[in-house]
């Protein structure tokens, strides 16, 4: 499958109705491993990758974390999501950028947290903000890309203000 290809078939399996799992690779093996086991799409992971690099969530360049979902993504036929904390800044355009750079490195989706490096969240006006201007390149190319936006674990906030910052967002 070519980008646009994953893209269309990433975007269809949000649309089945059924939940599906997408493992983290961490390593072009991992990649292929998971591929061979049947997995309909997989996805990064930003602190199992630091940990890879010997250092801690949210201490990875995002021109280092681009770097590795490229070469997960090369390295499959699969659709890649790609964990991309918050997006490797506070401002809407960063966020947005940083979408742009994705598509670039031939990612199906990707998703951005409302949580600071620090573990404190985003304003959720702030939040809506950046998401909104991630979700503004969505549609670059042919097919559109798919976006989760992470509002706020709930097991860090609990389970009622995780549901309205959701729906404040969406």
């Amino acid at each position: 499958m070519n980008q646009d290809q994953k893209a269309r078939y990433f975007q269809s399996l949000h649309q089945e109705g059924e939940a599906f799992v997408m493992p983290n690779p961490y390593d072009r093996g991992t990649t292929r491993l998971l591929e061979g086991l049947g997995f309909k799409a997989l996805a990064t992971t930003s602190a199992g990758y630091a940990l890879t690099r010997g250092v801690l969530d949210h201490q990875i360049s995002r021109e280092e974390m681009l770097a590795h979902c490229a070469e997960i993504v090369l390295a499959t036929s699969l659709p890649v999501n790609a964990d991309l904390g918050n997006g490797f800044g506070d401002e809407p355009g960063v966020v947005a950028e940083t979408i742009g750079l994705a598509i670039e490195v031939g990612l199906a989706g990707a998703s951005i947290e409302d949580m600071k490096p620090d573990r404190t969240l985003y304003p959720i006006d702030a939040a809506v903000r950046r998401i909104e201007a991630a979700a503004d390149l969505r549609t670059v190319g042919p097919a559109p890309r798919h976006q989760l936006d992470r509002l706020g674990p709930r097991f860090q906030i609990g389970q009622e203000r995780h549901l309205g910052r959701r729906r404040l967002a969406l």
